[in-house]
């Protein structure tokens, strides 16, 4: 279902762009999908990907992938800024939920992640909005006395 819903994901958004002219290169070639969007002195390089809970992204971890995810491929006088731009994926329900933009700093650590939201009438302006961080709430008072008391005796 995953490779069907990307198929055809991937297929709108280059009629989209193809339509509409806007000077964006799009690369179509595997293992490589993306699409480059020059902005000033900086490449947006947009990947079309599946979110999950706690924004992860589902992409096999090749090295090419990492090196991508982390910004390593930027050159000092190109900027090269990796974005993830997709849908949030509800696995139990098997559907697709809200559009989504995130960048991140390796293929697991988002930094940030937005919904885009829709515009009734038409697209004028793109709106969006924060999405929450899944943060955990660590409960350390049991851990600190006890290292404190080790420390002590030693």
């Amino acid at each position: 279902m995953a490779n069907f819903i990307h198929e055809r994901l991937w297929a709108r958004m280059n009629e989209q762009v193809l339509q509409e002219a806007l000077g964006i290169q799009i690369v179509d070639k595997e293992p490589k999908r993306e699409m480059v969007v020059p902005v000033g002195n900086a490449n947006f390089v947009v990947r079309f990907k599946r979110h999950l809970p706690g924004d992860r992204i589902s992409s096999y971890p090749t090295d090419g992938a990492r090196s991508f995810w982390s910004n390593d491929e930027s050159l000092p006088t190109m900027d090269l800024i990796p974005l993830a731009m997709g849908y949030m994926w509800h696995a139990d329900e098997r559907r697709i939920g809200d559009a989504l933009i995130s960048y991140r700093d390796k293929m697991d650590n988002p930094v940030w992640c937005i919904r885009l939201d829709e515009i009734e009438g038409g697209v004028q302006d793109i709106t969006w909005t924060p999405v929450e961080p899944n943060l955990p709430v660590l409960d350390l008072s049991q851990i600190i006395p006890a290292a404190e008391e080790k420390r002590g005796s030693s």
